[in-house]
């Protein structure tokens, strides 16, 4: 799923991770199914809700937003109840820049990664808007449509 939508300096973007991802959660949720199945009955009762809830905060933390609005750009992580928001006000960013990048050998992969002055925000792929900040330290955006969200980013902004 990829939602974007642009007007002068508003941007909004919903990605999902890769299908991948969804397949290794339900190969992990059916080893704990098999493993329940093996334990006595009265354990399995108390399990069951432990497997069930974290399957389902698994799979919220799995989306991921972008906004942009005249203020700030907003990045979370969570579809019905965010557990990660990051708010950068755009007077903070001193450089927005479109820019293809390598998430395994830059950030090892993706989601909230990175360190340091600099940290990756992303669900898919290899494209993104690299941030510097007024205080220079980096962050990556991930992107599916990049040049939107450098373009929302930069509305109002000429020198950036």
């Amino acid at each position: 799923m990829n939602g974007d939508s642009r007007a002068d300096n508003h941007y909004e973007e919903t990605q999902l991770f890769p299908a991948w991802a969804y397949a290794v959660l339900g190969g992990a949720l059916l080893v704990q199914v098999v493993v329940a199945v093996a334990v006595p009955a009265a354990r399995r009762e108390a399990t069951l809700p432990i497997m069930v809830g974290g399957l389902a905060l698994v799979l919220n933390l799995l989306y991921f937003r972008t906004r942009v609005d005249h203020a700030t750009l907003t990045v979370s992580f969570g579809w019905l109840f965010p557990l990660y928001r990051r708010r950068i006000p755009r007077s903070n960013i001193a450089r927005a820049e479109s820019v293809t990048y390598h998430p395994i050998r830059e950030y090892g992969g993706w989601g909230i990664r990175g360190w340091g002055d600099d940290v990756a925000l992303n669900a898919r792929g290899n494209r993104g808007v690299r941030l510097t900040l007024t205080n220079r330290k980096r962050v990556l955006i991930g992107s599916q449509r990049p040049e939107a969200l450098e373009s929302a980013l930069r509305a109002d902004a000429p020198d950036r």
